[in-house]
């Protein structure tokens, strides 16, 4: 379960990202274009290009970032296509991603489409109202969902027990977005992660001319009112985190495996336990639902207590089979998310942006081989020792 990011600001443990899997980096920074982060295939035909921008917006407020990507995404995605190549974007909690793929002859090409979306988008005034209240519909479906819900509100505690509301931003209109895009889509805040087939000097060549665009705009809003549609809930929902921090990311990871096996077994409907990571902490999350058509304060709290003693009983008495199993299951699940240059590109930039380091998926890779059921087990009990954070939701 690697697929969720959490702001924390938290101890992380150092770990040795001197790996050799998936093998040299190549590091390109210019004093005004973004970080470049290259692995070379130049056996390879595709070439995959990633950039993230570090974006922490409101949970539950229309989200800046989306109406960009609403507003550009037609357009960027007819440039790419006529270069043989397709485009996937993607918000998440600290960064806001856009992947590019294509043919590796192409990439100078693909670049300078990236390029022209992000720093210079062409729009009137009626096309940005218009990305503006479809990145609010979007926000409005996302909040509707339990499930995201739960993590939403998860995600706010933990900000405030951190004290890290303050960095955060949001847009209160679509009149205010062009000073937001300005101020924080700067190349010097932007990260690109290169896979596939083409050489250093294309790199390098690709990415000279993004330089910035010489003006930032004044401040946007760091507060705005947040969307409050009421979730559809057909049954109760509890989301319950516990603080992973000094405890060791691989044997967190597994921990985490651990615990969503346990909960499928136990037939909690709606399971599933996450790794939160971000560069200054992690937080495994446990979820689950209720009976469809039960409510109250009396289910909800049974359903609480209920995944609480499966945590408990877990860290308790840990299952080594079930821990090999995780382990392997998550090296193979690595392995195999890394087999084409968009897939690896993901990879490594995720774990880039979550932990700062483009070398930490080769660290995690490298830990999980090494890692002892007794590391586990450690891990295991470390979290179920530490007083968690609840959200309840009933119909």
């Amino acid at each position: 379960m690697l697929s969720v990011l959490l702001v924390l600001s938290l101890a992380q443990p150092a770990l040795d990202t001197r790996s050799t899997w998936p093998g040299p980096l190549l590091h390109v920074h210019g004093n005004d274009g973004p970080e470049v982060i290259a692995y070379l295939q130049p056996e390879l035909d595709l070439v995959a290009v990633r950039l993230s921008i570090p974006l922490e917006e409101y949970p539950g407020a229309v989200s800046g970032a989306v109406a960009h990507q609403q507003l550009v995404s037609d357009r960027l995605s007819a440039a790419v296509a006529r270069l043989g190549g397709r485009v996937e974007l993607s918000r998440r909690p600290t960064h806001v991603v856009y992947m590019v793929v294509g043919p590796g002859r192409e990439l100078p090409g693909l670049v300078s489409a990236l390029r022209e979306a992000l720093l210079s988008p062409s729009a009137s005034p009626d096309e940005v109202t218009a990305a503006w209240l479809r990145a609010e519909r979007i926000a409005l479906a996302g909040l509707e969902i339990p499930a995201a819900r739960i993590r939403h509100e998860l995600w706010s505690r933990f900000q405030a027990t951190n004290d890290a509301g303050d960095a955060l931003v949001a847009v209160r209109g679509p009149d205010e977005l062009e000073a937001f895009w300005q101020r924080h889509y700067l190349p010097d805040r932007m990260r690109v992660i290169v896979v596939g087939g083409t050489d250093e000097r294309t790199v390098i060549s690709a990415f000279s001319s993004w330089n910035s665009p010489g003006r930032r705009a004044g401040s946007v809003p760091t507060r705005s009112a947040s969307l409050e549609p009421a979730p559809q809930l057909m049954a109760p929902w509890v989301g319950v985190g516990f603080d992973g921090r000094s405890i060791p990311p691989a044997a967190l990871a597994v921990a985490a495996h651990v615990l969503d096996e346990a909960l499928r077994a136990a037939d909690v409907r709606e399971a599933a336990a996450e790794l939160w990571l971000h560069r200054d902490g992690a937080a495994v999350v446990v979820l689950g639902a209720g009976r469809p058509g039960s409510s109250g304060t009396a289910t909800v709290r049974r359903l609480t207590e209920s995944l609480l003693e499966i945590v408990e009983s877990v860290a308790e008495a840990p299952d080594d089979i079930a821990i090999d199993r995780a382990r392997k299951a998550l090296r193979r699940d690595l392995v195999l998310a890394t087999r084409t240059p968009q897939g690896l590109a993901e990879v490594l930039g995720d774990f880039a942006d979550r932990t700062g380091d483009p070398g930490f998926a080769a660290a995690v890779m490298s830990q999980i081989d090494r890692l002892s059921q007794t590391e586990v087990r450690t891990a295991l009990r470390a979290l179920a020792n530490r007083r968690p954070l609840v959200v309840e939701m009933s119909p």
